[in-house]
């Protein structure tokens, strides 16, 4: 089965702000989710690479490499990803 967006969102929802009990796609910090075929030697044309654009709760957040590294392990714990970045963008956060 092909990797889609919405896997990708249900597997950031295991990702947590350490110092906020609430997972970081419902604190509204994931902005945009892109996907593309990946190069990754050994993985073409069965995996993707993903880039996620979010935001941190606060400008100079401390918890921000604890953030990013559970972004990336989770994503790259997903079957199908080739490789995961992660864009942090300047916009302020937002609920949903």
């Amino acid at each position: 089965m092909a990797l889609t967006q919405d896997d990708v969102i249900t597997a950031l929802k295991e990702c947590y702000d350490p110092e906020i009990p609430v997972n970081i796609v419902d604190l509204g910090l994931i902005y945009e989710v892109r996907m593309k075929p990946t190069d990754v030697p050994n993985l073409q044309g069965q995996a993707e690479d993903i880039e996620v654009e979010m935001t941190l709760t606060t400008p100079g957040c401390p918890s921000s490499q604890d953030i990013s590294n559970q972004v990336q392990q989770r994503l790259l714990r997903m079957p199908g990803v080739g490789r995961s970045e992660e864009r942090r963008v300047g916009k302020e956060c937002r609920s949903r």
